[in-house]
């Protein structure tokens, strides 16, 4: 291996090397201890940073084809989100009111999903083949 790849002989990264463990070690027991105690912090977070790895592979996307940052991406992505809750709110009701419904329970949030993505994803109108 030479020295350029192998990161223990930059002094820098084999000072922080317990450290990077440790950290490592840290979060795994955190991750072990939501999922047994409380998998709803678990599941909150996953959604939550999918939702921001989303937005920006989003943003960097645009970005890397344009070379013009779109800074409207994240209204647009709260623009979608609060459509999709506006359309999931009527089946949450209906899911509270019959909570043993397991077609509803499966199939609920995808009306929400489908709003959300709008009608953004096709050609512009106008525009030939």
């Amino acid at each position: 291996m030479t020295t350029a790849t192998n990161l223990r002989a930059v002094p820098l990264a084999r000072r922080f090397m317990s450290f990077t463990w440790l950290v490592i070690g840290i979060v795994a027991l955190v991750l072990i201890w939501s999922a047994l105690f409380k998998p709803s912090i678990l599941v909150d977070t996953l959604i939550t940073g999918g939702m921001w790895a989303l937005m920006a592979g989003g943003l960097a996307l645009v970005f890397g084809v344009m070379n013009l940052p779109n800074f409207a991406h994240g209204e647009f992505f709260m623009i979608g989100s609060l459509v999709a809750v506006t359309v999931f709110g009527p089946i949450q009701k209906v899911l509270r009111a019959s909570p043993d419904d397991t077609v509803l329970k499966v199939l609920g949030p995808f009306p929400g999903i489908l709003a959300g993505g709008g009608p953004g994803t096709g050609r512009p109108r106008g525009t030939r083949r």
